[in-house]
């Protein structure tokens, strides 16, 4: 049985024009609540107006990872075409509390 998040990514990967490119990506981390949270952020090519762009968070499903669920989602291809800064964080233990 297929999630609805495999369906997404299938019919993302359908709509990818043919040659696009994949925004710059990074993983960092911040410590919160004195615990260290990780995450990856991918920012347009051309981010001089990284500052001003909107924000786009994906949450990972149980047991997942950000990396994994940029992958699966292919949503980072998307960000140098629609100029937006995608993040994907980390949950706590592969889970969110």
């Amino acid at each position: 049985m297929r999630t609805w998040w495999s369906l997404f990514a299938a019919a993302a990967l359908l709509l990818l024009p043919a040659g696009a490119r994949a925004a710059i990506s990074s993983q960092d981390s911040l410590l919160l609540n004195g615990q260290l949270r990780t995450f990856t952020i991918y920012l347009p090519d051309d981010n001089a107006g990284a500052a001003r762009l909107p924000i786009f968070i994906v949450l990972h499903g149980g047991l997942g990872n950000g990396h994994y669920a940029a992958r699966q989602t292919g949503v980072m291809n998307y960000v140098d075409r629609n100029k937006f800064i995608a993040v994907f964080p980390d949950g706590e233990n592969a889970h969110w509390k």
